[in-house]
């Protein structure tokens, strides 16, 4: 509406009139048309009775959605779901969803200690690929539903026996065998089957020296052997050795004795 003057002056004969109050006078104040009173009246701005926003603030520490007005409207960023988030809405509320609920995200992960490593690589984000063990030479892998078991198929063993001398030193006879093992003697050369299924690795002497009352550790020699029978084409007997001992060789007294170890 425009306002006619009847002089340059707008303080007489104003067309509208105005009505000014000056106990409600304030800072940003309009002349607003009333058209009750038909007259100018000074009041706040406003857009059908509301009071006119001119600005918007984000409280707190977060991302703010209040962007700008643009003639009086209040304008706000939208919402985007990143990664594992959707957005779902209604007349009046905006859900936020996490399409990971129940899952872990997995960045990283490490081999400890110096062992060989059975992690290999993350992928998805959720899935961690473990390198898988496999048996060699001997070994065995077995698991149940929390704990994998490595063995050893072919385990070190130990067998004793003992060997008595007679007056001069020589091989009288043998005893405490092991199951199922026998001996033939030939002079000082014992001939001993057994049942192992594995041949012979190693022997050891322990000659009982009564002066000391102690066992004495000795090796064979090479005047005294102990020899592995080839079956064919170099092939170790799996079920026979020799020894070739006197009480001297194994540090036993004469008519004493000795204990033999034998390692398979």
């Amino acid at each position: 509406m425009s306002i006619t003057a009847t002089n340059a002056s707008l303080t007489t004969d104003v067309i509208p009139p105005f009505s000014l109050d000056d106990s409600t006078l304030a800072n940003d104040h309009f002349l607003i048309y009333n058209s009750t009173t038909q007259k100018f009246e000074n009041k706040a701005l406003t857009v059908g009775g509301n009071v006119v926003i001119t600005g918007g603030t984000n409280l707190g520490t977060g991302s703010g959605v209040f962007e700008s007005t643009s003639t009086h409207n209040m304008q706000f960023k939208s919402i985007i779901g990143g990664a594992g988030i959707t957005l779902s809405a209604d007349a009046t509320s905006i859900t936020i969803n996490n399409d990971q609920v129940g899952t872990s995200v997995l960045e990283a992960a490490n081999n400890l200690g110096a062992g060989t490593g059975i992690f290999g690589t993350i992928t998805g984000g959720n899935t961690v690929n473990l390198k898988s063990l496999v048996a060699g030479d001997n070994i065995s892998i077995t698991n149940d539903a929390n704990t994998i078991t490595i063995g050893n198929t072919v385990p070190v063993q130990i067998y004793t026996f003992r060997v008595n001398f007679d007056g001069t030193g020589n091989v009288a006879s043998t005893a405490n065998l092991p199951s199922g093992w026998s001996t033939s003697i030939a002079g000082n050369v014992i001939t001993v089957t057994h049942s192992v299924g594995r041949n012979l690795k190693n022997v050891t002497y322990l000659g009982h020296d009564a002066g000391t009352t102690s066992f004495q550790l000795r090796y064979p020699t090479s005047g005294f052997q102990a020899t592995v029978p080839d079956t064919g084409s170099s092939t170790l007997s799996t079920t026979q050795f020799k020894i070739n001992v006197n009480s001297s060789v194994t540090g036993a007294d004469l008519s004493g004795h000795c204990i033999v170890n034998t390692v398979f």
